[in-house]
């Protein structure tokens, strides 16, 4: 018997097989699947698998919520886009027939003080206030449970760090977690002006108007297809605050400081913003007394100043996103030790 294989067929068949290994190893472990999901530049073979990765959870997240009344509730002192992104996907889940409300709970959920005029101006809905944490809910830009049972968190949507707190998370490195909810759902929900305006909003508050590291040229591409008649600058000099320096350096450390868990380790970080760094040395001096790691932005000279674990790191860029620095951090140990 002859048999005759050509050999295009066989190499197409033989990279088929290898992309459903490649699906079935980060489909089984999600630990993998999560990091997959999280990184926006990977190569176009893998790209492929995330996107049906992302796809199958967003399936899962919408099934989940067929049956129930759902919460979508942001972070405690929620800032811009933690309020907007949880009105957004309400709305979204709403067009699917989902019994959907936006929230935030009773305790805890004052609006910070960084973005209160922005949102006073532009932002028109009243939250529903929740008392009983007896009910379903999602969280939307931040993915730890604070106090909220597991059994009662459906998923997450999220730009931050992964905790594994819970299940069903899709979580990404995009500059809000609104413009990561319209990239996941824009081919599946018509987004109206306001609500893109909105996002824009969100974006533009989480990139400190767009200055921030945080901004990247894929997500320049998303925020221009929200065709915003928006003046960036003008937004900045009527909407960003930096820090109170008429305040003590203790009180802005307790109104800017945040706690993340790194390799079990507990770490506070202060974000400082300034356009000059005439008090740097003395908020130094405070992190240093109370092993915080300080993160110090000066707008007028577009630098950063790090200070951690006795390091002081100067860079001539703006870094202000926590994740990031956590990165920068990882990459100088591994310098000083080589």
């Amino acid at each position: 018997m002859i048999i005759m294989i050509r050999k295009e067929k066989y190499l197409q068949d033989v990279d088929n097989e290898v992309k459903m290994e490649m699906y079935d190893y980060y489909k089984n472990n999600k630990h993998e699947m999560y990091k997959l999901i999280e990184n926006r530049n990977c190569s176009i073979e893998l790209k492929n698998i995330r996107n049906r990765l992302i796809e199958e959870q967003i399936n899962i997240l919408l099934d989940l919520c067929l049956d129930k009344e759902v919460y979508i509730l942001g972070h405690n002192n929620p800032d811009c886009d933690s309020i907007i992104s949880s009105y957004i996907l309400s709305n979204i889940l709403k067009s699917f027939d989902i019994s959907a409300h936006f929230c935030i709970l009773d305790s805890n959920y004052n609006y910070t003080f960084h973005d209160k005029k922005l949102l006073d101006d532009n932002f028109k809905y009243t939250p529903d206030i929740v008392c009983d944490i007896n009910k379903y809910f999602i969280l939307v830009d931040h993915n730890d449970l604070q106090g909220i049972s597991k059994d009662n968190v459906i998923g997450a949507i999220d730009h931050h760090i992964i905790k594994y707190e819970i299940d069903n998370i899709i979580e990404a490195e995009y500059a809000s977690t609104s413009l990561l909810i319209y990239d996941l759902f824009k081919n599946r929900y018509k987004f109206n002006d306001e609500e893109k305006y909105l996002i824009g909003l969100a974006t533009l508050s989480d990139t400190e108007y767009l200055t921030s590291s945080r901004f990247t040229k894929y997500d320049k591409i998303l925020y221009d297809e929200l065709n915003l008649d928006i003046d960036v600058k003008e937004y900045q000099r009527k909407y960003f605050i930096t820090t109170d320096f008429s305040n003590s350096v203790d009180d802005n450390f307790l109104l800017n400081k945040k706690e993340y868990l790194r390799d079990g380790k507990k770490i506070v970080r202060v974000l400082i913003t300034s356009y000059d760094d005439i008090k740097l040395d003395e908020y130094i001096n405070r992190a240093k007394e109370l092993e915080y790691l300080l993160i110090w932005v000066n707008y007028e000279d577009n630098t950063t100043t790090i200070y951690y674990n006795n390091d002081i790191i100067k860079l001539n860029y703006i870094l202000s996103s926590t994740y990031l620095v956590f990165k920068l951090l990882e990459d100088y140990k591994i310098k000083e030790r080589k």
